[in-house]
């Protein structure tokens, strides 16, 4: 129930939304051309809440779009500089008001730039369908607000996402490490579109969207802690501005802090080794320290360090409690899934990180009906994460695709695998040569 659950339920459903991944090498001019030219299904719209299409401005994407397609369509419709909704009609290449422009929604395309996204109301057909783009920081508000430019989604109106690789890879990297499983670098990434995608674009914005109320939470933390500081300093420099115009005046440099206290200071030198991340809560405790003196009462130093506390507080790590059974008889055990073997002919690894047996009985299958010359891998129920109670297993094998296809016969799907242990080598490593680096340094 609620509008958020409808909103992910119509947004999850494959029969509503579809995506499209698009190659390595896209442009913002390949996109429009993809766009123009696409006949299954034929788009009425480009919603660009990802903002990959960029170095044209919106009247140059309307007449890019009619001269490379848009087959069917007498006009684009797009917002000028002055955010009225106009047409560049195809006869004439005239712009004119939407209203005034005297073609219907069957007749005409829309395109909506990313600013243009949210609150922006263009009558479609019943039935049609629009072309929607992701980019890396996106929301899932930002998502659901240009999807449903569409006002009929889900009632005959659908939506197919266009996927660029960046969003691709942030996305399985995001939802394998929900799963326990770490992807490596050069892994493939399927090629084709699986319907089980769009409850991982969901989870992923909703991802991005507690990391984007996590950092606002930290910078209105930050502006309440400065609050208290600044007013006192404002009032203070209100009551005696007219000692800056005597000079050498004893009480001027009771000032200077006052003055400083509305300083972000800058540095600009760059040092020899890389800085070391500090907290922010320490960044927060150490600006309350600095500020200290012009806090004259004993309720604003309190309420300084319960913000600092408050800050430290949601950095800490949440404890995870056990799972435990639900009250009854035991369950019946659960057979561990095998995976389909990788694309290659390859077998995955087991959890032990070594080399899968054959799994007992006849070969699999292929969809064709025919047997499978790669014997799939033995699975434990460690290696699929089936009765684990205290959270994901470094050694996890997790299946998270399954549609690859080539030419004709679907073969495999992927299949991500732990690499803590060579992650853990590669650290180390790194760190070793920055201490001998520093080591260098200091000898020179």
């Amino acid at each position: 129930k609620g509008d958020d659950a409808q909103m992910l339920a119509v947004l999850g459903d494959p029969a509503v939304v579809s995506a499209r991944l698009l190659p390595e090498d896209w442009a913002p001019e390949a996109i429009l051309r993809m766009v123009a030219t696409s006949t299954n299904p034929p788009f009425h719209a480009l919603i660009d809440t990802g903002a990959l299409i960029t170095g044209l401005n919106n009247a140059q994407v309307a007449g890019f779009l009619l001269e490379a397609g848009l087959v069917g369509r007498e006009g684009v419709v797009f917002l000028d500089r002055e955010d009225c909704q106009v047409v560049l009609l195809r006869e004439g290449r005239r712009v004119v008001p939407l209203r005034q422009c005297g073609l219907s929604p069957a007749q005409r395309f829309t395109f909506y730039d990313q600013i243009h996204t949210t609150g922006m109301d263009i009558k479609q057909t019943v039935t049609c369908s629009a072309a929607l783009t992701l980019s890396k920081d996106m929301t899932f508000r930002d998502y659901s607000q240009g999807a449903y430019r569409m006002r009929g989604l889900g009632k005959g109106q659908c939506i197919v996402t266009l996927v660029i690789p960046e969003v691709q890879r942030a996305l399985y990297s995001e939802v394998s490490a929900g799963l326990g499983a770490v992807v490596s670098r050069g892994m493939a990434f399927p090629s084709v579109w699986d319907p089980a995608m769009l409850r991982w674009i969901c989870a992923w914005l909703v991802i991005n969207t507690i990391k984007s109320e996590n950092l606002q939470f930290g910078l209105l933390s930050e502006q309440n802690l400065t609050n208290l500081w600044r007013k006192r300093a404002y009032a203070t420099l209100q009551r005696s501005y007219e000692l800056f115009f005597q000079k050498e005046s004893p009480k001027l440099t009771a000032l200077l802090p006052c003055l400083d206290a509305w300083r972000d200071r800058r540095q600009f030198v760059v040092g020899s080794i890389v800085p070391q991340c500090q907290v922010y809560s320490e960044r927060l405790s150490a600006m309350l320290k600095r500020n200290a003196p012009l806090l004259e009462s004993e309720p604003e130093r309190d309420t300084g360090t319960r913000i600092v506390e408050l800050i430290r507080q949601a950095e800490a790590p949440q404890p995870q409690h056990p799972t435990t059974p639900p009250a009854g008889p035991a369950p019946s055990p659960v057979p561990s899934p095998v995976p389909p073997p990788l694309a290659g002919g390859g077998v995955a690894p087991a959890a032990d990180g070594k080399e899968g047996e054959a799994a007992e009985g006849a070969p699999p299958l292929t969809a064709s009906g025919e047997e499978s010359s790669v014997e799939p891998p033995e699975v434990t129920e460690q290696a699929t994460g089936l009765g684990a109670t205290d959270g994901p297993s470094t050694s996890a094998i997790t299946v998270l695709s399954s549609t690859t296809t080539t030419e004709d016969q679907p073969v495999s799907a992927v299949v991500y695998h732990s690499l803590a242990a060579e992650q853990e080598q590669e650290q180390e490593q790194e760190q070793e040569q920055e201490q001998e680096q520093e080591q260098e340094q200091e000898q020179e």
